[in-house]
């Protein structure tokens, strides 16, 4: 998949609006979302799975779009392997 988390940014963001530092459990508790799904969230460059109930709840609690928190990428950062380069090649 393509999909590009950008919670962390999002939540540093609001930490900076706000004046205050605001930790993932914070966000979890008020948002009402699982902390561990937040953790990986986060620390998840591509996600494979999102939960579209978490990130509703994100949008709401940070007062963000989607597009906010995740980014559609058309590029494919994986590196092809040399079979996959040789027939890219030709």
């Amino acid at each position: 998949m393509k999909v590009i988390s950008k919670a962390r940014q999002v939540r540093l963001d609001y930490q900076s609006r706000t004046g205050h530092p605001v930790s993932l459990s914070e966000v979890a508790e008020k948002a009402d979302v699982d902390r561990m799904a937040l953790t990986r969230l986060e620390r998840r460059a591509r996600l494979n799975r999102v939960d579209m109930e978490m990130i509703a709840k994100l949008c709401a609690f940070y007062g963000v779009a989607i597009g906010d928190i995740l980014e559609y990428s058309p590029e494919d950062i994986r590196t092809p392997t040399p079979a996959q380069a040789l027939n890219l090649a030709r």
